[in-house]
């Protein structure tokens, strides 16, 4: 678990203030949590995306050369 989610989620469970014990305030946490996960989830995302995108270019790059040098030789 990332360093990140085990913070707030020991803000969660002990709260760091009295005033965080209430639900309103474990609620901000609880959605906060939930807003970075999407987010990275997103990321994550495009980034296998992007690198889907470039081992095709790369695919199609090395199959022109090697037409290239069949051709040539």
């Amino acid at each position: 678990m990332p360093p990140q989610e085990i913070f707030l989620n020991r803000l969660l469970e002990r709260g760091a203030t009295e005033s965080s014990t209430t639900k309103e305030s474990n609620g901000s946490v609880e959605t906060g949590l939930a807003a970075w996960k999407a987010s990275v989830g997103k990321t994550m995302n495009l980034v296998v995306k992007a690198i889907d995108f470039h081992r095709v270019k790369n695919e199609e790059l090395l199959f022109s050369l090697q037409n290239v040098l069949s051709t040539d030789g």
